[in-house]
Formats: structure tokens, C-alpha cells, sequence
């Protein structure tokens, strides 16, 4: 029984369908890694990215766009929660080749090189697209990060 709940839970993160996933997991599914340092295209276009690497072996989400929370681990104590974007994938706009993991801060600002986070994916936001170049991209990212604080119920006023 174990191993079919399991099988279930694998099966709906990996397809995307993370709320649902969350609700038989009686928690957020999180994730676990060191920030590293990548390419650093997110900052140049006004979207910084804290590059995930994994501390263990995960199931790995659909690639896609995702709301949710992250932890900032410091050595001795967590230093809160923070919202979050969540890009994972394979970056065909930029045309990146390997699954990756970023994680855009909604309202931090600050080093998290060789830091550990904890993000939790709260919400499948929509699917990874091939934009037709940068300016298309940065459009979409900041409509999906109105979408993200609305959903997180950010600025409401």
C-alpha cells in the first residue's frame, strides 16, 4: 500500500500536479540544495535566480513554471520564508541543455552563493516555453510574477 501511495505521489510531481501532490503528501513537496553560481542571464534581465544544486536525489518536477516558498538555511538556524518563482527545466529559450532548478526571490535581496535553500512548490503555475527571443521572456516573467503575488496574496492593497 506504502509503495502504491508513493508511486502516486511520484507520479503527480513529476506530471505537474503539484496541489494535488501536496495534499497526500499532508505537506509542501521540498526540495534541498546549495545555491551555485550559473550563467547569471536572470540578473542581466532583471530577474535573479538562485541556481539550485541538489543535496539529494529528487523526484524532479514537470518542467515548468511554479510558485512557492523558500527556506534560507543559515548555519545554525532557518532565517525565515520567502516567496518564490520557480523555473525548472531545461531553459529552451536560452537553449540550455541539462534540467536545472532556479529560484527567483520575490521579495529578498541578497548573496545566497554557497548557501543552503529549501523550496517548497506550491502552486503549477504553466508549462516551459520557447519564447522567440529575451524581450518575450522577461514580458511573460513578469506576468507570471504579478500571477505569483496574486496567488501568494502579495500587495493586495
Amino acid at each position: 500500500m506504502k509503495n502504491e501511495i508513493s508511486s502516486t505521489i511520484r507520479y503527480l510531481i513529476e506530471n505537474g500536479d503539484i496541489e494535488e501532490a501536496n495534499a497526500r503528501l499532508d505537506r509542501p513537496y521540498t526540495l534541498s540544495g546549495l545555491v551555485v553560481h550559473g550563467q547569471a542571464l536572470g540578473r542581466e534581465l532583471g530577474f535573479p535566480t538562485a541556481n539550485m544544486q541538489l543535496k539529494e536525489s529528487y523526484v524532479l518536477p514537470k518542467a515548468g513554471i511554479y510558485v512557492g516558498k523558500a527556506v534560507i538555511h543559515e548555519e545554525s538556524s532557518k532565517e525565515g520564508q520567502w516567496n518564490v518563482l520557480i523555473s525548472a527545466g531545461y531553459r529552451p529559450t536560452v537553449k540550455g541543455k541539462d534540467y536545472l532548478i532556479e529560484v527567483h526571490f520575490l521579495d529578498f535581496s541578497g548573496d545566497l552563493y554557497d548557501r543552503t535553500i529549501s523550496v517548497s512548490f506550491l502552486h503549477y503555475l504553466r508549462e516551459e516555453i520557447k519564447f522567440n527571443g529575451l524581450d518575450p521572456l522577461i514580458e511573460q516573467m513578469n506576468l507570471d510574477k504579478l500571477e505569483a503575488k496574486r496567488i501568494l496574496e502579495i500587495d493586495k492593497n
